[in-house]
Parts: structure tokens; sequence; C-alpha cells
């Protein structure tokens, strides 16, 4: 391969590559800035037109100027991942993207007019109680656990880099709704996520609203993107006042077949080899 890796003291050089008016910035510049743990790989080291984001989840980004070349040796990484999610601003009709048989999700991003500020503001009336997410022993009652140690690898990592908190029903000691802001310097990203059994009270509107003020008293300008089928996330977001919508795409592809069929391939091995030494 042609492509370079770069090590993290030289990401910031491919800052330059992405635009104010790009999406999810939150997650690339997160990277670029060793907030979010992940690789950046460019066409050349020393001036990069374009370089591949991959993060330690399935999220990976592309920016610069991509040619088929280039864009097959950001496949061979690509295909090295179980689940791909990939924003990378090229036509839906890009041929690589069909031959190398990416399907495409429809995306929105929403964020607010900074010029003219103005975020409602939701009162916690629930029963439930209102808890920043401030030590690894609320980070483990989260119910995307999981999914932000995808994301971060570490609760540690979590809480210096990330910003979460939840609504807290006591008297069954469980988190009933949780936000999580993927931050970089200046931008942070809400995900946000209701458990089943407690949906349709507007839980996410309440916590979410929460992060939101808390983030623009820190100085961070919010984004928040879903699928354009998630109707409930876009009516979370458009409750928060977001008005700016921008429509893109994701890229996605899944090797999790593969993936599985490795991951028991190497148990066999280990356990084969451990048979082999008794």
């Amino acid at each position: 391969m042609t492509i370079k890796k770069l090590t993290p003291d030289a990401f910031i050089i491919v800052r330059k590559l992405f635009h104010t008016n790009d999406t999810n910035l939150p997650t690339a510049y997160g990277v670029i800035e060793g907030l979010v743990p992940g690789q950046i790989w460019v066409d050349t080291e020393n001036d990069p037109q374009a370089c591949l984001i991959l993060c330690e989840d399935s999220y990976c980004l592309t920016a610069g100027h991509l040619n088929e070349v280039l864009f097959q040796e950001f496949f061979v990484l690509l295909k090295q991942k179980c689940n791909v999610r990939l924003q990378c601003g090229l036509s839906v009709n890009y041929k690589p993207l069909k031959l190398l048989n990416f399907t495409s999700i429809p995306r929105r991003e929403y964020k607010y007019d900074m010029s003219a500020l103005v975020i409602p503001h939701y009162e916690n009336q629930t029963p439930y109680i209102l808890k920043p997410i401030k030590d690894k022993a609320m980070f483990n009652l989260c119910i995307w656990k999981k999914i932000m140690l995808e994301t971060y690898l570490t609760p540690e990592n979590y809480l210096k880099n990330a910003i979460g908190f939840v609504l807290w029903d006591a008297d069954k000691q469980i988190v009933v709704s949780e936000a999580h802001g993927i931050c970089s310097k200046h931008l942070v990203e809400l995900v946000t996520v209701t458990h089943e059994k407690y949906r349709g009270q507007k839980l996410s509107t309440i916590v979410c609203n929460h992060l939101i003020h808390h983030a623009v008293s820190k100085g961070l300008h919010p984004v928040w993107s879903c699928n354009e089928s998630n109707v409930a996330s876009s009516r979370v977001a458009e409750h928060q006042g977001m008005k700016e919508i921008t429509k893109y795409t994701f890229y996605c592809l899944s090797h999790k077949s593969t993936c599985i069929f490795s991951a028991c391939l190497r148990v066999i091995f280990q356990t084969c080899l451990q048979i082999t030494r008794m």
C-alpha cells in the first residue's frame, strides 16, 4: 500500500481537509485532537490531500480528494473492521461503493444557528433523578455502556473526554434514560437512549436538554445526527430548537460473520494449544 499511517502527534495535519459545513465533525476533530481513540491514514505524510479516520467503533470518515485507486487502498483497511459506517461525502452512484457492496443509509444532521442561539429549557418534573456520569460506578450502570466502550475503550477515557447525564429510577436502581456527548475541543455530538420500558415520557428530551445547556456553558457547540428513518430521534433534536439540517449518507458494510468466524478460530487454536501443553 502507498497510504501512510500517521502518528498521533501528526494528526493535526489533516484538520485542513475538513470544513465547517462537513458532517460528523465532533468525531473527526475528536480523533484529530486526541480526545477520541482512532487511527488516521493519509495519501502522503508531508502534505496530505486525503485522509481516512478509523474510530475504534464502526465510525469511519474520509476527507480531501479521493480517487478510485486511493479508495481501494482505504477499503483494504475498512474491510478489516467487523462493521463500517463510512461518512465520505461521495455520491451514492460512486462506482466503487456499489462494486464493494456498501449499502447507503440516508442521514440528517441538526445544528443550532450559533449567531442567534435559542435553546428551550425543559424542567425535570419526572419522578427520576437527573445525575451526571462522573464515576465508573454510574458509567457501569449505563444502558449504552458497551457502545461507549466501543468508542472510548475504557471508562477512564470516557470520563475524561466525554460528557454524560442520566435519569435515575431510585426505587428500581436503574438508569431509565441517558445522554452522552462525543466531544472535540469546540463541538459535541449528542447520542441518547431510553430504557424500552420507560419510553413515551419524553425522557430523552429532558436529559439531552440538560446536557446541551451544560455543553454550551462550557463553550461547546452541539450537533445531532441520526438516520432519516429514526423519527423519534429527529423529534428530540427538534424539541431542542435545532433547525439547521444537513442531509448526508452513511455507507455501511458488515463483515460480522467473518469476524465471528475468525474469533472462533482463535478460540479453537488457543484451546488446542492448551491441550497440547498438558
